[in-house]
């Protein structure tokens, strides 16, 4: 009975951090999306989110991209995103590398399995 207790609990703490980090992730602010990502960390949609508004900003957000990649690595929109700011950059080597990785990811999910 006990366990069945931590277990209803420990759902409930989890049931409401996701909760709340939802609601942040929704209001679309630098701070909002900030502890969306400080409450779930593992969540590749909420990290591309802050990339977004950190560069908005004016800073680098390479490194929430690139975390949101490694936590999603087969959605290549992530890829994509790093790939076309390397070029900004100058630096088509990476570029090319970040795009290349979009196109087996996105290639190896058609219906045909080429």
């Amino acid at each position: 009975m006990l366990i069945l207790v931590a277990c209803f609990l420990l759902t409930c703490y989890w049931s409401i951090r996701f909760s709340l980090a939802d609601s942040f992730y929704r209001v679309n602010t630098l701070d909002a999306v900030r502890r969306a990502v400080d409450l779930v960390p593992g969540n590749a949609s909420y990290r591309s989110l802050l990339a977004e508004h950190i560069g908005g900003v004016g800073l680098n957000p390479d490194n929430e991209m690139v975390k949101a990649a490694g936590l999603s690595p087969l959605e290549s929109r992530y890829w994509i995103r790093l790939g076309f700011r390397r070029e900004v950059e100058g630096n088509f080597g990476e570029a090319e590398k970040y795009l290349l990785q979009a196109a087996r990811w996105t290639i190896s999910s058609l219906p045909d399995g080429r």
